[in-house]
């Protein structure tokens, strides 16, 4: 659970640092672990992250280096008064190490399991190194202890059409609240919206009808809400004006 809660954390991080909004729909993340043992635990709670995150797919891995360009450079605040005229000599041995990816995670390996490792017969710990972690693509990158999320957010017309049905789900829902009906009540439900929101409607109509419980939805483009409506609500989705209106059947 406490690699769950990391992972999901890493990723709202990264969504909130970005401004991606919670409820539009991201292709994937990619977590990294370390160990094998570590993997098998996180995939376990592969539907609870997909959920917490709202993205399509969660991969996974172990193989860090095969995503991760990742460096290593000596911190000069630390080491510069320990080593004196050795930092020269360190910091080219880190250049070296960097240029092989296997050699930077076999360092990082060593130094989480045992709190340190030995370099140029010095003792060194976490914080006597600047790590540098970047992804090798597009993706969005974040790490923690050993653990490193890439987070896709390349947007296709779909996804984006996901989003916006989800944010008219939002505004049902709270329509439904505000009028005090049942959880378990259906409902005739009305959409008036913009060309590109009237499209999202339509394409992912059976989605919102489900979680809306509306057995009945008819979406325009222009026009008044539902005449005889028992209640309306005018909202903004994503800087267009939607109305919605919902009614009882019968």
């Amino acid at each position: 659970m406490d690699l769950l809660r990391r992972a999901a954390n890493l990723g709202r991080s990264l969504r909130a640092k970005h401004k991606l909004k919670t409820r539009q729909v991201l292709p994937s993340m990619l977590v990294i672990t370390r160990h094998a043992a570590d993997r098998a635990a996180v995939e376990q709670g592969a539907a609870i992250l997909k959920a917490e995150l709202n993205v399509k797919e969660i991969a996974f891995s172990t193989d860090e280096a095969a995503y991760v360009r990742l460096s290593l450079k000596p911190n000069l605040k630390s080491l510069g008064p320990r080593l004196g005229k050795q930092l020269g000599e360190m910091r080219q041995h880190l250049e070296a190490v960097s240029a092989d990816p296997a050699r930077v995670v076999q360092l990082l390996s060593e130094l989480e399991a045992k709190g340190e490792v030995t370099v140029l017969g010095h003792a060194l710990t976490e914080s006597d190194f600047l790590i540098d972690r970047g992804p090798k693509d597009e993706r969005l990158i974040a790490t923690e202890r050993g653990l490193t999320v890439l987070l896709d957010t390349r947007l296709t017309d779909e996804l984006v059409q996901e989003g916006l049905a989800r944010e008219v789900i939002n505004r049902v829902q709270k329509l439904r609240k505000e009028s005090g009906l049942n959880v378990s009540d259906r409902i005739l439900l009305d959409v008036v919206a913009p060309d590109r929101l009237a499209v999202a409607v339509r394409a992912f109509g059976d989605y919102i009808s489900r979680e809306t419980l509306a057995i009945r939805l008819e979406v325009r483009e222009s026009g008044e809400v539902g005449p005889g409506s028992d209640f309306s609500g005018r909202y903004d989705v994503d800087g267009m004006e939607c109305f919605v209106s919902v009614t009882r059947p019968g």
